[in-house]
């Protein structure tokens, strides 16, 4: 359902029918999962795929393949769609992923993945590029293994640390892969490198990696070196033709981040996350100088009743305030997985962006999580523009740049509950528009609502080796998430 008339009384009679349809979701889903028994894994943050696939032993299955299965459909009412305030819209997106593992040998395995995404009830205009994905290959790859290295090579995701550089970004309805080679060891100290160009969707065609745009990488993954922490240094290099810049029509970006990633856990139940970046390289004739930084601090109450966790968030990405047009200073973020970092109504990207955040979570029983957050958000310089979520930019400052800095405020509510292979999501999110952008085009008041279910199972002979053998699986892939 939808409303492309503007203003009067069609848009609140329809306005009204949203926010009826946001309080009979909350109200069903949080019955269902309250009533609901045999929850099992505790849920862990976005993006991390959470619940088990189930496993189902069948004997037309031979015992060098296997087959796995996930289906996803997530309804959402939307208020400014596209940020036009005039518009709003129920739909559901629906995703069906099939995919079949051969393992001819132990050092060979053979994986390939079929997709199938559509929204349903959206008018074609308004149906974003990470909606829709009519069958296409979103996976296929051959991976080769010898003791404890891995190759593999061919369509496959790419997820890394906290997936806020580098994710498949899978709460959109298409997830994002790429054509390449990974190489990786395993081990308490395990090395990857990586050599790829990123897959574009194309809805109604074949999807092909993005010509002229190359990505590679190095990481290291550190679990041991310190007590308690996880250290992953890394760095990223993109190259792409045919950018343009102030000093130059066309030429080539050459572009390298590098930095790490830090989790650990300290005495009394605290815990931290840290993502920092630096950026050098040049672009078309500019030089970049740009960076990014990510601290996430909380204190979990393990012995409290619904063990409640409270967290405290800073985001920073420069922006470009155009003192020196030699230097390009806007942050790129690379490929991340966007969903949730700036609010569920999934507005702005970690370009030229601040944002202080707070979030509190509790687990009313097992396999059920209810987190609450707000977030402040403002710009890192009122003279480089507002970026959406996709890189994109929302809103360009005037000669003088923004009158104000404050993008606005967010506060969402969300909930997750697995029970087995069965997972539901259910939230609420609002943002309201600050001082900067509230004469712009993304300055708009939006909020969405949602209610998901997902449901994963595979189909194998039951073979022990088999079942068990999980190392050949792609980089951010796994069976039990």
């Amino acid at each position: 359902m939808q409303v492309l008339s503007s203003g009067g009384i069609a848009v609140k009679r329809f306005d009204t029918q949203i926010c009826v349809w946001i309080v009979r979701c909350i109200v069903a889903g949080f019955m269902a999962v309250l009533c609901s028994r045999g929850a099992l894994a505790q849920y862990a943050r976005y993006p991390t795929i959470s619940g088990e696939a189930r496993s189902i032993e069948t004997s037309s299955m031979p015992r060098w393949a296997m087959m796995d299965f996930s289906l996803r459909s997530r309804t959402e009412g939307q208020t400014a769609v596209n940020q036009d305030r005039d518009k709003s819209a129920v739909y559901d997106l629906t995703r069906v992923r099939v995919g079949l593992r051969v393992e001819p040998a132990q050092w060979l395995n053979l994986y390939v993945q079929a997709q199938d995404a559509h929204a349903l009830g959206l008018a074609k205009e308004q149906t974003a590029g990470n909606m829709k994905d009519t069958f296409d290959l979103r996976q296929a790859l051959v991976s080769l293994r010898s003791g404890r290295m891995q190759l593999m090579v061919g369509r496959q995701p790419l997820r890394f640390a906290d997936e806020r550089l580098v994710g498949i970004s899978d709460w959109t309805n298409v997830s994002r892969t790429f054509d390449g080679i990974v190489f990786r060891t395993e081990g308490d100290t395990r090395l990857t490198l990586f050599s790829s160009s990123v897959v574009n969707i194309s809805p109604e065609s074949f999807d092909r990696s993005a010509a002229g745009l190359h990505f590679h990488g190095a990481l290291v993954s550190i679990d041991k070196a310190v007590p308690k922490t996880a250290i992953e240094p890394f760095v990223f290099v993109k190259t792409f033709s045919g950018v343009k810049s102030p000093l130059q029509k066309s030429s080539q970006e050459t572009e390298a981040t590098f930095g790490a990633f830090v989790a650990g856990n300290l005495p009394g139940r605290f815990f931290y996350r840290v993502t920092g970046a630096l950026q050098r390289g040049s672009y078309a004739g500019q030089s970049i100088d740009a960076g990014g930084l990510i601290v996430r601090a909380g204190y979990t109450m393990e012995k409290v009743r619904w063990k409640p966790e409270s967290s405290l968030e800073y985001d920073y990405a420069t922006g470009d305030d155009g003192s020196d047009p030699t230097k390009r200073k806007t942050f790129d973020q690379l490929y991340p997985s966007n969903h949730n970092a700036f609010g569920l109504t999934d507005i702005f990207g970690w370009q030229n962006m601040k944002q202080r955040r707070v979030g509190v979570t509790v687990a009313p029983r097992k396999g059920l999580t209810v987190t609450a957050e707000a977030e402040s958000l403002h710009l890192a310089t009122v003279r480089d523009g507002v970026y959406s979520g996709g890189g994109g930019v929302l809103a360009a400052p005037g000669t003088k740049g923004f009158l104000s800095d404050d993008l606005g405020t967010g506060f969402d509510v969300y909930a997750k509950y697995i029970t087995g292979n069965f997972v539901t999501n259910i939230g609420v999110g609002h943002y309201s528009p600050g001082a900067a952008v509230k004469d712009t085009d993304a300055g708009v008041p939006q909020t969405i609502a949602f209610l998901s279910f997902t449901y994963r199972f595979r189909l194998h002979s039951g073979d022990k080796g088999m079942k068990a053998n999980h190392h050949h699986l792609p980089v951010g892939e796994s069976n039990d998430r």
